[in-house]
């Protein structure tokens, strides 16, 4: 014992000289490690593919194979080829709709500036934002959720992005609910009501709720296509919606959408761990565009900032 003692002294005594030096370092500029998790990304559907049909036709969910790690294959998925802007092939998997669980959001300004990089800035600082785009630009919104997607326990917690106008149907705006206010009106507030007219003050959060997200289509099925940019510019997108959820549902369709209360114990957890709210917290301060590798316990995923796979269903207009 008395050896060990020692040892550990000496190793201790030893860093003297360090921590002098590390004194004098400007604490702004040391690396931390980012928390990744596997990405599920919005692609938009067209309308000229309705010979070939699904997502590519009605628009939908994309999983690279790079973010599905070694799995050859995911329940209720389908495998196929992505061909983006470029001409790249990213091999990965396809569905229209997905059921998920919340758990936490961020959003972002993302801008080019004069030398053709890209900034990021917090979704506070539009003005700020605004100044720092290239003249004649606007800031391009960013809109990421860390969730629980029914089915895909292989990667389970995940997380969907979208930008541009698709990111927008998810915020809605001060005329219009969007796909999370829906679900926070129809569904949560619905059930919670509910409650507090049993005499129960205490209430459920978002993810203790399946949220069924998927591209907006008609009555019979067929997919809504909005046009988007100016002039000669115009391009159709599929934009994403609160599915199988009635403006004014009763509260027994609300409660078939129940999680159920061992998933529920899951997500409790996994909703207050740091990995997670250090996700969440991320975007609160600016950033350049840097390549973040993903943690050695993390499954892979892509790296939307500086990857051509970022471009997938990336429409650029600002919301």
């Amino acid at each position: 014992m008395a050896k060990e003692e020692i040892k550990t002294k000496s190793v201790i005594d030893s860093l003297d000289d360090l921590m002098s030096v590390v004194e004098t370092i400007d604490q702004d500029t040391i690396e931390t490690q980012t928390q990744t998790f596997p990405i599920v990304q919005w692609v938009n559907g067209q309308n000229g593919m309705k010979k070939v049909g699904g997502v590519a036709y009605t628009g939908g969910w994309f999983i690279s194979q790079e973010s599905a790690g070694s799995n050859e294959a995911l329940p209720g998925w389908v495998k196929d080829t992505l061909t983006i802007q470029s001409g790249e092939e990213i091999p990965g998997f396809f569905k229209r709709d997905i059921q998920i669980a919340y758990l936490h959001k961020r959003l972002r300004w993302r801008v080019t500036d004069k030398d053709n990089k890209s900034l990021f800035f917090p979704w506070n600082e539009y003005k700020e934002a605004k100044e720092a785009c290239e003249s004649g630009k606007n800031p391009s919104g960013n809109i990421q959720i860390l969730c629980w997607v029914k089915d895909l326990d292989v990667l389970n917690p995940v997380v969907l992005t979208a930008k541009g106008l698709v990111g927008a149907e998810f915020t809605g705006n001060r005329t219009t609910q969007g796909v999370l206010e829906c679900f926070a009106t129809r569904v949560i507030g619905t059930i919670n009501n509910a409650l507090r007219a049993k005499g129960v003050k205490k209430s459920f959060p978002w993810r203790a709720f399946w949220m069924t997200i998927g591209p907006q289509r008609d009555a019979e099925g067929t997919p809504i296509y909005a046009q988007v940019g100016h002039g000669k510019a115009t391009s159709p997108v599929t934009l994403p919606a609160l599915i199988g959820v009635p403006p004014r549902p009763e509260v027994n369709e609300v409660k078939k959408l129940f999680v159920e209360a061992e998933l529920l114990g899951i997500l409790n957890t996994i909703w207050e761990e740091p990995r997670s709210t250090q996700w969440a917290e991320q975007w609160d301060t600016r950033q350049q565009s840097t390549r973040v590798e993903p943690a050695e316990d993390q499954k892979p995923s892509i790296v939307l900032e500086t990857n051509d796979v970022s471009n997938i269903g990336d429409e650029e207009i600002p919301f």
